[in-house]
């Protein structure tokens, strides 16, 4: 959820995509920021899947430690 809480901060459009072969809905964000005849668009992506808790542990606990300690500065 902070992810997605970071992306509506970030982003100003919103496209979602039910994906059926793994029950997920796929969110897209983007900028679609135009300064004269010049398009500019931001992607950032961040995909997480079904994990265990080992997983978990290894690769996720971290980032979200330092994201709850940005939250708090």
């Amino acid at each position: 959820l902070q992810v997605i809480y970071e992306c509506f901060q970030r982003f100003d459009r919103l496209a979602e995509r039910y994906f059926e072969p793994t029950d997920s809905m796929l969110l897209y964000f983007s900028n679609n920021n135009r300064v004269g005849d010049v398009s500019e668009e931001t992607r950032i992506s961040s995909i997480h899947t079904p994990i265990g808790l080992r997983e978990f542990c290894e690769y996720i606990a971290k980032e979200e430690e330092n994201w709850i300690e940005r939250e708090q500065e």
